[in-house]
């Protein structure tokens, strides 16, 4: 997912747009168990403006993840915008390595590492396969968005034994 800015480099104020579709590396989510279902989609805008070259645009795709709570499979459409501000690596001593920049040389930046972070950061935490998933029983370990499960449950956290006593 190169883009070659060579053309832009020397044609100040103006801007090119760039298209890429590539399948998703499943070894990206294997620590979450999920994978990709369709291909990586990224429409990608840069304008030149003075020294600085201003990317933005959009990522889609969609995964497949397992429900935080009953462990279902569920589908998950991402749409992700990416904005990055890229300059050469000559100018790099000129910018404080606070500043958000990417440095590129030899006309070219590698978008691969930028989109597949904006994917990464996009991911909830707790996936969900509908908000009021009732998830497993730790009893039985039946999915209780199918099944009722009738286990008795009266082992009580002990941090939470004063709240029972307020109570009754």
């Amino acid at each position: 997912m190169k883009i070659e800015l060579k053309r832009l480099k020397h044609r100040p104020n103006e801007g090119a747009e760039f298209f890429f579709e590539e399948a998703g590396r499943d070894e990206f989510l294997a620590d979450m168990e999920g994978r990709f279902l369709s291909p990586i989609k990224v429409e990608f805008r840069v304008d030149k403006t003075g020294e600085i070259l201003a990317g933005y645009g959009r990522i889609r795709t969609v995964l497949e993840l397992s429900c935080s709570r009953c462990l279902e499979k569920i589908s998950l459409p991402l749409d992700v915008q990416l904005f990055l501000n890229m300059i050469e690596s000559c100018y790099q001593n000129d910018f404080s390595p606070d500043e958000d920049f990417v440095f590129f040389e030899d006309d070219e930046v590698d978008l691969w590492p930028y989109v597949e972070a904006a994917i990464f950061l996009n991911i909830p935490l707790v996936a969900l396969c509908k908000p009021d998933c009732r998830g497993l029983c730790p009893v039985c370990g039946i999915n209780r968005n199918t099944d009722e499960c009738h286990c008795e449950q009266k082992e009580i956290d002990p941090r939470w034994e004063k709240l029972k006593k307020l109570k009754g």
